[in-house]
């Protein structure tokens, strides 16, 4: 139930993008843009400078879809 949960958190938000006007959407567009880049950004820098490590894989069934690098 909660995986059911988490997942219609996840997809149902992209649904209401159909209803939004389109001059909100290209609005708040360019945010998500910088937004993303900014992620990005800060995740290369965490990868490349060991900000964090993972010792323990939470969800053992997922393990084998983790990437190692």
């Amino acid at each position: 139930m909660a995986q059911i949960l988490s997942w219609l958190l996840l997809i149902a938000p992209w649904f209401l993008l159909i209803f939004i006007d389109k001059r909100k959407f290209s609005k708040f567009l360019s945010v998500a843009f910088f937004t993303a880049l900014l992620d990005t950004i800060l995740f290369q820098m965490a990868h490349i400078w060991n900000w964090w490590t993972i010792t323990v894989n939470v969800n053992r069934n997922l393990g084998h879809l983790l990437v190692k690098f």
